[in-house]
């Protein structure tokens, strides 16, 4: 009984150490911590809240109804055209990046979405 109770309190203890930030961005897409690290990641979901990793260090994010606007590591910017993303992860396509601060905004007004601001924060 001894036993019993101490495998308890140390699995108590062990599993409340990792604590995930799991928050859903749009579809199935969502940004996490990757292991017990606090590096947030945004993942595309493949179902039983796991995922595909796409793009490390994330730290600002944003999205309308077709696209997502990710800034991270140090001024890394990312789009991605969520839409066409019919597939697992694999099919990189629809992911423009990393590109530089320029880069961003060129691609931001090719495709008509310069309004598209960032609106969470990591």
């Amino acid at each position: 009984m001894k036993e019993k109770t101490l495998a308890l309190i140390f699995l108590f203890l062990f599993s409340s150490c990792y604590q995930s930030a799991h928050t859903k961005i749009v579809g199935n897409y969502f940004v996490d911590n990757l292991g017990d690290t606090n590096v947030k990641w945004l993942f595309f979901g493949t179902g039983d809240e796991s995922g595909e990793g796409i793009i490390p260090g994330i730290k600002q994010i944003g999205f309308d109804n077709k696209y997502i606007i990710v800034s991270a590591g140090l001024q890394e910017y990312y789009i991605i055209e969520y839409k066409k993303n019919k597939k697992p992860f694999f099919d990189r396509e629809f992911l423009i990046g990393p590109l530089n601060e320029n880069d961003f905004i060129i691609e931001k007004r090719k495709r008509k979405i310069n309004n598209l601001d960032f609106s969470i924060l990591f």
